[in-house]
Parts: C-alpha cells; sequence; structure tokens
C-alpha cells in the first residue's frame, strides 16, 4: 500500500485531513512542519 505524507502547519486541519484520508483507508503520515516530514519521510520509508 502507498503512504500518504501530509504536511499541513494548521494542527486542527492537519489532524482532519489525517483522519478523513485514514477513513477513506489510506496510510497515512503526518507532520505539521518541513523538518518533520523530512525525518519521517527518512524513518518511514515514504
Amino acid at each position: 500500500m502507498k503512504k500518504i505524507l501530509l504536511v499541513e502547519d494548521d494542527a486542527l486541519l492537519n489532524k482532519t485531513l489525517t483522519y478523513n484520508l485514514i477513513s477513506e483507508g489510506y496510510d497515512t503520515v503526518s507532520a505539521l512542519n518541513a523538518g518533520t516530514a523530512a525525518e519521517q519521510a527518512g524513518s518511514d520509508g515514504i
């Protein structure tokens, strides 16, 4: 399954989008900023 890396700095919007994507069956990883996203992309194999 492909993963989606969601990067959104608004915490409420990030949480809402992540919830919706997971509800639709997507494997989703979220981050609040570019630095965190880069770390997660490396460690999660995205």
